[in-house]
């Protein structure tokens, strides 16, 4: 099913949905592997964690972004690369967030508790920017923010009581 921005604008022109899709649901995975990081693993091991997780959920995203997009819009498989590149951009900016602590540019005891708290901004800012889109008051918008936190908090726990 077309939603309605691209019905008004074509299948090709909503490039910055498919990138905050993409980095929203990067972001909660990364937060439930950095809190199951393994106690035994150095900063390095955490980084490689990190990475591997974003580069292969980004090629499993893409795939299935591309099929989806020929069932649904009924586009060859090779056409639209606009979206792909908002979604490889937006995975590309999560990873680098995630890895900030790890770079050594900050002195912190647990670049891991630190990576958390930089992933739940991303989720915290674009919750904000989707309750501004939509015309909401300040107070609509911090209590869209916080409940879509609380939601993003609550997925990776689950998420990682299953996986670990």
């Amino acid at each position: 099913m077309v939603d309605e921005a691209q019905a008004r604008m074509g299948p090709w022109k909503v490039p910055g949905r498919d990138g905050l899709e993409m980095g929203v649901y990067l972001s909660v995975v990364l937060i439930a592997l950095v809190v199951g990081l393994e106690q035994s693993l150095d900063n390095d091991g955490e980084l490689l964690l990190i990475w591997g997780t974003s580069i292969g959920l980004t090629l499993a995203h893409t795939f299935a972004f591309r099929l989806a997009s020929v069932y649904a819009l009924g586009v060859s498989f090779t056409s639209g690369w606009r979206p792909i590149g908002a979604i490889v951009l937006a995975a590309f900016a999560v990873g680098a967030t995630a890895s900030i602590p790890y770079l050594g540019w900050l002195d912190v005891a647990s670049p891991a508790t630190v990576s958390i708290w930089l992933l739940m901004l991303i989720v915290g800012v674009a919750a904000y920017l989707a309750a501004r889109s939509r015309g909401w008051s300040l107070a609509g918008r911090l209590a869209y923010t916080l409940m879509i936190l609380a939601i993003a908090a609550s997925v990776s726990v689950i998420k990682y009581l299953l996986t670990h």
